[in-house]
C-alpha cells in the first residue's frame, strides 16, 4: 500500500512527518512525502499554490492513501481549484480530520469514501485503537464501537451513509455548493475550542438550513476544551444540541470516541454504518 502525505493547511514541526513516516514504513508500506509537506510559509505550510499543487499531485499519483499531517486552517481557500477526476480510474482514501473536514464533505458530495481518522501531528498521542481501527478499513476489516451511554442520548436505531466531521467547518461550508445532501445522512460532528454559545449558534445554522429535518440519525463526538461566557450560558453541551433533535425521534449519542482526543476512532465517511441506541450502550458498527 503506498500513503502520500501532505499538508493543506497549517504548518507542522518536520520531526513529526519523519517519525509518521517511519512508523507507517514500518507496517510495511510505501510512503511518500509531498514536496511542501514539511516547509513552513508563516501560518501555514506553504503558498497557497504550493499547498494546492501539492494536494493536486496527491489527488493524481499512484498512492493508495492520502494521509493529511494534520488540520488547522486553510483547505476552504483552494477546495474549488482540486480537480478529483482522477478518483474515479485511480480511487484513494483520505485521512485526516478538522480543517480535512472541507475535502470530506466535498469528496462525499462526489460520491467517494475517506477516512475520518487522526493525524501524524497525533501519532504519539492517540491510543493505539485510534491508528488500528485506520489499518482495519486499510484491510477491509469494520469497525465496531460500543460506547457507554449518556443521560442526554436519544434511542433509536438507524442504518445509513454517513456524514460530516467538524462541526465549525460544516458551519462555514453552510450556504456553499461544494456542501453534499444531507438527506437521510447519519451525522457526525466533533470541535474543539469552542464556546457554548457558538456552539449554539452552529447549530441554530444547521437547522436554519434545514439539515436537522433531514438527517437520520446524530453522532456527537468528542468537543473538547469547550468554554463559558460570562454570565454562564445557562445550558451544557449536551443540552444545547439535544433540544434541536427531540422532535425528531431520532437517534442520537454523545462521547462517540472521535475527535480532538487520544482516543480518535476511524469513521469512513460516505459508508453505511448501522447505530443503534439503546438505554444501557451504544452500538455503532461499519462492515
Amino acid at each position: 500500500m503506498k500513503v502520500q502525505i501532505i499538508s493543506p493547511s497549517k504548518c507542522i514541526e518536520p520531526n513529526l512527518i519523519d517519525d509518521a513516516k517511519k512508523f507507517l514504513e514500518s507496517k510495511e508500506m510505501e510512503v511518500v512525502v509531498s514536496n511542501f509537506a514539511k516547509n513552513s510559509d508563516n501560518y501555514f505550510s506553504g503558498t497557497f499554490e504550493q499547498r494546492k499543487n501539492d494536494f493536486q499531485e496527491a489527488i493524481d499519483s499512484d498512492a493508495d492513501v492520502i494521509w493529511t499531517s494534520r488540520g488547522g486552517y486553510g483547505l476552504i481557500q483552494y477546495i474549488d481549484q482540486l480537480n478529483f477526476d482522477s478518483f474515479q480510474s485511480s480511487p484513494k482514501l483520505l485521512v485526516g480530520f478538522s480543517d480535512v473536514t472541507v475535502a470530506h464533505l466535498r469528496l462525499n458530495q462526489l460520491g467517494f469514501k475517506s477516512i475520518h481518522g487522526t493525524v501524524p501531528l497525533n501519532f504519539k498521542n492517540v491510543t493505539a485503537e485510534s491508528l488500528q481501527s485506520i489499518f482495519n478499513v486499510f484491510n477491509g476489516k469494520g469497525n465496531t464501537y460500543i460506547i457507554n451511554p449518556s443521560e442526554y442520548n436519544i434511542l433509536g436505531r438507524t442504518e445509513a451513509e454517513v456524514i460530516g466531521g467538524n462541526l465549525a467547518i460544516i458551519y462555514s461550508m453552510l450556504g456553499t455548493s461544494y456542501l453534499p445532501d444531507f438527506k437521510s445522512k447519519l451525522l457526525f460532528i466533533e470541535d474543539i475550542g469552542e464556546a457554548l454559545y457558538a456552539i449554539d449558534r452552529m447549530m441554530n445554522a444547521l437547522r436554519l438550513n434545514g439539515v436537522l429535518d433531514q438527517i437520520s440519525g446524530l453522532i456527537v463526538g468528542g468537543f473538547t476544551s469547550v468554554g463559558d461566557s460570562i454570565p454562564k450560558y445557562g445550558e451544557c453541551l449536551e443540552e444545547i444540541i439535544s433540544k434541536y433533535l427531540k422532535h425528531r425521534e431520532i437517534p442520537v449519542c454523545f462521547n462517540f470516541p472521535a475527535g480532538h482526543q487520544e482516543d480518535n476512532r476511524a469513521i469512513v465517511l460516505g459508508a453505511n454504518a448501522e447505530f443503534v441506541v439503546k438505554e444501557n450502550e451504544v452500538v455503532f458498527k461499519q462492515i
